[in-house]
């Protein structure tokens, strides 16, 4: 088989952290087929991956899934196996390694299979934020790989602001700036959290109910496109499709927390900083644990003496070091917020789902998917799949 033929949308060495390693060396994990109604061990080699997907029209084809491999797996899972093994009920990372962690996530959120399919077969009927930055002679899904591209090519070590200020691609710089303005956050659990297929969750809850006409929903959208995020490209058919969308949903909705489980007993999330400011938010989740990082700042002298100069924020971008500490208390889960979270991991799967054990705790949390049935939002069907669990042979290790 041709080198770099099977390219994983989500990286085989985080799958490694969901599953169990057999005698032979491999990894397997218990896999859910949604489409197709199947459960089975499966080689962590032989899931969530596509053939070719990475392939570019240059000297080298494979050169994206190489750089992908360089400049984002490796350095980004080394931190992250750090933070796995982590056995403290704290984690403390520095500047450059926060700044990784953004960026793994954000290419998480453009490599996703779920996101691709909106590349590869765009909705006719929907304005999408590519259409404000592809070229003429593009087609969608190799824009998507070069929105990757950008990403990576991107020096990200000390700031951001190489995708901050990319005024050509929109969505990236849209997708940057809610990323790089959030907080991070730990969660652990003693039971177990299962992966998807789409990359990065996130809770979204009613915000307020406040009504507001086709016209002041648009007007109001396109002022904070161009004050918050600079842009003010955006088509109206995206502010249109923003606005059914809120209508269908019943009111404005928020979104708490982007999350994504590292392992089975990790996951990490991305916090809106709107939780510094608001104490009328609610999450089921934040309400109970919200809490911020103790920061460690190099230069923190000549940040409190620019402060009459400047805002906080400017100063600790000017003054900003690699070596600034970042410490984060690691927030402990019980089983009901376990499920919880693992329910909206299970609803936005696009075809899968795994875990590393056909346990009682998984069990569980189907049965409790499954009583969501028949509710707005819910997307999927889980009933039957016990059965198919509990007729597994035992794990061959």
């Amino acid at each position: 088989m041709p080198a770099h033929e099977n390219q994983h949308y989500v990286q085989k060495k985080l799958i490694n952290n969901f599953a169990r390693q057999c005698k032979n060396g491999k990894y397997k994990v218990c896999l859910l087929d949604l489409n197709k109604f199947t459960a089975e061990y499966r080689n962590t080699d032989s899931i969530f991956y596509a053939k070719n997907i990475y392939d570019v029209n240059n000297d080298d084809i494979k050169a994206l899934e190489k750089k992908l491999n360089e400049k984002i797996e490796v350095p980004g899972f080394n931190l992250i196996e750090r933070l796995v093994s982590n056995s403290s009920t704290d984690i403390q990372i520095n500047r450059k390694e926060l700044l990784l962690i953004k960026k793994y996530f954000l290419i998480q959120q453009y490599r996703n299979l779920k996101n691709m399919s909106l590349y590869s077969h765009p909705p006719k009927d929907k304005a999408l934020l590519s259409d404000c930055s592809i070229k003429n002679d593009e087609s969608v899904l190799d824009f998507w790989k070069r929105e990757i591209t950008t990403i990576l090519d991107a020096d990200t070590d000390a700031d951001w602001k190489a995708l901050l200020g990319n005024k050509d691609m929109v969505g990236i710089k849209i997708n940057a700036q809610i990323i790089h303005s959030s907080f991070l956050m730990f969660f652990s659990t003693d039971y177990e959290f299962v992966l998807n297929d789409s990359g990065p969750l996130t809770e979204r809850v009613p915000m307020y109910s406040l009504k507001l006409d086709k016209n002041d929903f648009m007007k109001t959208a396109k002022e904070i496109s161009k004050l918050y995020f600079g842009v003010d490209n955006i088509s109206d058919k995206v502010f249109e499709n923003a606005y059914r969308m809120r209508e269908d949903e019943g009111g404005m909705l928020f979104d708490t927390i982007m999350f994504t489980p590292m392992s089975s007993n990790l996951l990490i999330a991305f916090v809106s900083p709107l939780w510094k400011y608001s104490q009328e938010l609610y999450s089921p989740i934040l309400s109970k644990y919200l809490s911020f990082p103790q920061n460690t700042y190099v230069n923190e002298r000549q940040i409190y003496a620019s402060l009459d100069k400047m805002t906080q924020e400017e100063a600790l971008i000017k003054f900003a070091s690699p070596n600034d500490r970042y410490n984060y208390k690691v927030q402990k889960l019980n089983e009901s917020e376990t499920i919880y979270l693992n329910t909206l991991i299970m609803n936005e799967a696009y075809q899968y789902i795994c875990f590393k054990t056909p346990s009682q705790t998984v069990k569980d949390l189907i049965r409790e998917y499954n009583k969501l049935d028949g509710l707005k939002n819910v997307k999927h069907n889980y009933k039957g799949f016990i059965d198919l669990i509990n007729v597994l042979p035992p794990f061959d290790v």
